[in-house]
């Protein structure tokens, strides 16, 4: 069955609704051309079948039924992880972000982030992040690539995931279905920056949907950040990353 979901999962590029429909309807199979699969991906995937799959991702709504992956898979066993988030990055964000990642390294939760945002991108050209988690929204060998960065990630011993095989290209769908995988590995959401928009919205009420925390940090950074008013809404207020942690 795992050989049958890496097939639908190839052949319909990763599309959560194809791939079930496939599986439902028991389309054919080209035995074949999964053997080929195999053999490409080799070492590369899991299943939602397998033991290794995490377990808090099983949860969510639409669970990946394959995660491709590449770098230090044993990050993916570890139980504290953050997904950390803001609407925009500039010099005094990229020095919080370093003081709060110091601050996990020495709490033991595990940085989740992405590719693709104008967020994630600043934030992994700002200071590639060590024991992390970086979810892709695009292929997993995509032609579309960060070669250096994704090097240096390596380095440092980083994992890379994504539910989406070869030759899927990056897109706002894509980027929003790779934000449930986000969600749904880490125990909630960490806020450093937050503006009026309609993206930070529909990703606070994702997170609050799946029963995971929204944090803020409760120091203004500049006068941009709306971060006291999510916090005035109910939003957890954090100085000091221990306390997500402790608390």
């Amino acid at each position: 069955m795992k050989d049958v979901i890496l097939y639908f999962a190839c052949k319909y590029f990763g599309d959560w609704e194809r791939i079930y429909d496939a599986l439902e309807k028991q389309e054919e199979i080209d035995f074949q051309e999964i053997d080929i699969l195999k053999e490409k991906y080799k070492d590369m995937y899991i299943t939602v079948l397998d033991l290794e799959y995490p377990i808090d991702l099983k949860q969510i709504d639409r669970p990946p039924f394959i995660l491709f992956y590449k770098g230090n898979f044993d990050l993916i066993k570890k139980e504290t992880k953050l997904w950390y988030f803001g609407s925009y990055f500039n010099d005094e964000v990229s020095a919080t972000y370093v003081k709060h990642k110091n601050q996990m390294n020495e709490n033991k939760i595990n940085l989740i982030t992405g590719y693709s945002s104008d967020f994630e991108r600043s934030l992994l050209n700002s200071s590639i992040p060590e024991n992390s988690i970086i979810i892709r929204d695009s292929g997993i060998n995509s032609y579309i690539n960060m070669t250096k960065i994704e090097e240096e990630m390596f380095l440092k011993n980083n994992l890379l995931i994504s539910e989406y095989p070869d030759k899927v290209i990056p897109s706002l769908y894509t980027w929003e279905c790779s934000n449930r995988i986000k969600i749904g590995m880490s125990i909630g959401i960490f806020l450093i920056s937050t503006l009026k928009e309609k993206i930070t919205f529909k990703i606070i009420a994702d997170t609050i949907d799946e029963k995971r925390d929204v944090f803020c940090y409760n120091k203004n950074i500049d006068e941009k950040s709306h971060n006291s008013i999510l916090i005035n809404k109910g939003a957890n207020g954090i100085e000091k990353i221990e306390e997500i942690k402790n608390g």
